[in-house]
């Protein structure tokens, strides 16, 4: 298997900079509602405390957590990548108290959105 390419780090900070941005632009436009918008908006801050924490606990260094954290924004975005609609109606239909509802097509982008870009992570951090 080939070796990850060697970004410097100031590249990842970049790079997740813009993955974060990407994942606010996109799924803040999903609804208007106040609680799903405070909820999405801590999403990126979450995952930087998780990445913190497991960076802390296996005593990994910032060229190992960033990738891993980039990835896994990338594969948010990759899983709703062409479902906008799909989800608006889902999230709306959560807000007036019903389950949400996702389609076989949906669930199986999430699913391999999730693997690829978490092996990519795992690739990229290596």
């Amino acid at each position: 298997m080939p070796s990850p390419p060697h970004l410097p780090i100031g590249a990842w900070w970049a790079i997740d900079a813009v993955l974060v941005g990407l994942f606010l632009a996109f799924y803040l436009s999903l609804s208007s509602g106040r609680g799903y918008r405070i909820t999405t908006s801590l999403g990126p801050i979450v995952g930087v405390l998780g990445a913190s924490a497991l960076a802390a606990y296996y005593h990994w260094t910032l060229d190992e957590v960033l990738p891993i954290y980039g990835s896994v924004l990338a594969g948010f975005l990759l899983a709703g990548l062409g479902r906008r609609e799909e989800l608006r109606k889902s999230i709306q239909a959560q807000t007036d108290g019903d389950p949400p509802t996702f389609s076989f097509a949906t669930r199986v982008q999430v699913v391999a959105a999730v693997v690829l870009c978490g092996g990519l992570g795992i690739w990229l951090a290596s």
